[in-house]
């Protein structure tokens, strides 16, 4: 009789290859090597060999499962966007008035928005202090007031008081 390690069954090592992910195949063969040799030890090995095959049976879950190339997939997303510029002009043509109150709405909300953005980044962006007068005690102290982003950058001077 030949000495030889024992391993577990090809056909459920195979069939396990088969229908696991292959980003999830190693750790799972890996688990289910292990149980197997702690099961030669204690329990032998045909029956090791049987709980083996068993939990390859058990590990047959959603999250295993390979994931085949659907037909659907096989479209081309240039056909795709090809169809949707098709639609498109179509439209286009066909409602002419209706489409160009969209296009023209779009545009000025867009050109909005830009504004309001570039006029937001310039505000805050800006690293030039802004003179305050706040009345204080019956007097008028006039301050530097720097927007809080800037602040961190600025070094801010000394305040000029007049009272009157």
């Amino acid at each position: 009789m030949r000495n030889t390690p024992a391993t577990p069954p090809r056909l459920a090592e195979q069939f396990l290859e088969w229908y696991c992910h292959p980003d999830l195949l190693e750790e799972i063969q890996g688990d289910l090597n292990e149980a197997f040799a702690e099961r030669i030890t204690t329990k032998g090995i045909s029956k090791a060999r049987l709980l083996y095959i068993l939990d390859v049976i058990r590990f047959i879950r959603p999250f295993t499962l390979q994931r085949g190339t659907s037909p659907y997939l096989a479209l081309h997303l240039a056909d795709m966007l090809a169809n949707y510029f098709k639609i498109t002009l179509r439209n286009l043509v066909r409602y002419k008035s209706y489409s160009a109150i969209n296009v023209s709405c779009l545009a000025m909300g867009m050109a909005v928005a830009l504004h309001i953005g570039l006029w937001m980044w310039d505000e805050i962006s800006s690293h030039c202090p802004v003179m305050e007068n706040q009345h204080f005690n019956g007097g008028i102290i006039t301050t530097e007031y720097v927007p809080a982003p800037s602040a961190r950058n600025y070094e801010p001077c000394t305040a000029v008081t007049s009272n009157g």
